[in-house]
């Protein structure tokens, strides 16, 4: 194909019209309304609450309340699906809003009873835990003072046994005495005490399950509770720069 060709070829060739340029941002559709009538009215309440709450949407606060109540359900109830077979009644959602939204604050409200709970698991596993370590490193003692039993003459039984029992006992206090005074509380103790105090337990209950003396909670929750009650993370700031707060030197006269 020579040049004369191909300028025939391009003149000859029908114009094609451009597209029209696209808007960068696209007209959505008003979103239909969430059928909260459909929802129990233990729910409705719930949601109505986190909406007054909050100011945000209704459909959001719904999908957070409708959530957690699947969360919890599904440890107790199951569905038959279509296919066959039984499985956990579980829900999968998913919100899309613009920022600000206040998509966490809505979740952190409908979730808090779910996180408390789980926290007064942990604290309950890291409880029963130390007891097993209690219990375990007295039964190897026990093991090791069969074995030294076995092993010295003749009329030393008594001192083998004497020695293990002073060392039960060393063991015991080392994990179950509580402890006097003031201590200085970590991060962690401070969210353990949040927990707790989250479903009413008396301090002297939080000092036995901390095994912590119950002054230093007292002197916790007196010195370091806010106008929107105790809250750890606060709490623990607050103790930290006190802390650190130089103190001044007085000079005897």
């Amino acid at each position: 194909m020579n040049m004369k060709q191909i300028n025939t070829l391009i003149t000859e060739t029908p114009a094609v019209e451009g597209e029209a340029p696209r808007a960068l941002v696209l007209n959505r559709p008003t979103a239909p309304r969430f059928p909260i009538e459909a929802m129990p009215n233990l729910l409705k309440e719930v949601i109505h609450a986190i909406q007054a709450t909050t100011q945000a949407p209704l459909a959001l606060c719904s999908q957070s309340v409708l959530a957690a109540a699947s969360l919890v359900a599904q440890a107790y109830i199951n569905v038959e699906v279509l296919g066959g077979g039984i499985k956990p009644c579980s829900l999968f959602c998913i919100t899309i809003a613009e920022s600000g939204e206040r998509k966490t604050t809505v979740d952190n409200l409908a979730l808090k009873a779910i996180k408390t709970h789980e926290e007064w698991l942990r604290l309950q596993y890291n409880l029963e835990f130390k007891n097993y370590n209690l219990e375990k490193e007295i039964y190897d003692a026990q093991k090791k003072r069969r074995i030294q039993v076995r092993s010295v003459p003749q009329g030393g039984e008594r001192l083998a046994t004497g020695c293990s029992i002073f060392l039960l006992i060393t063991i015991k206090r080392r994990y179950t005495q509580m402890p006097k005074g003031y201590q200085q509380l970590t991060a962690i103790q401070r969210s353990q005490i949040h927990a707790l105090k989250s479903i009413n337990l008396s301090n002297r209950r939080i000092a036995k399950v901390l095994a912590i003396s119950h002054t230093t909670i007292n002197n916790e929750l007196k010195r370091n509770t806010g106008k929107r009650g105790y809250r750890h993370q606060q709490a623990h700031k607050k103790a930290t720069a006190r802390k650190h707060q130089t103190k001044p030197h007085l000079k005897k006269l």
